[in-house]
């Protein structure tokens, strides 16, 4: 377990606090919708965070190529379809390929460390 994290709920619980079984059984938000409208088809999407793949099987199913990054082993184990599953921190994430388009939904709000919480602007 991640420092300042907790959680609960059925099954497995991620380094962050997340049920893996929770997670698995969300459904699909608008997140896929708003990135296909933004995207080339077929772009390369590094998605990090991805969890047990709710916004990464819909891409795929549209035609983008998606490496899927989360810490837990246990999300990566229901992603299907992606190009690739990395399972490691992001804070540590060196993958030395470059991407189209690179989406992190979540992990933000379940951070405490400030630096984390500023934006970048990206070069």
């Amino acid at each position: 377990m991640r420092e300042g994290h907790r959680g609960t709920g059925p099954g497995i619980i991620t380094p962050d606090g997340c049920a893996v079984e929770l997670y698995d059984r969300l459904g699909v938000g608008p997140e896929p919708d708003i990135i296909t409208a933004a995207v080339p088809a077929g772009a390369t999407i590094l998605e990090l965070g991805s969890g047990a793949g709710r916004v990464t099987h819909p891409l795929v199913e549209r035609g983008f190529a998606v490496t899927a990054v989360d810490e837990s082993p246990e999300m990566l184990e229901r992603v299907r379809g992606a190009r690739r599953t990395v399972a490691a921190p992001i804070e540590r994430l060196a993958l030395g390929e470059e991407f189209d388009v690179v989406t992190l939904a979540s992990f933000l709000i379940h951070t405490s460390d400030p630096t984390w919480v500023r934006a970048r602007p990206m070069a």
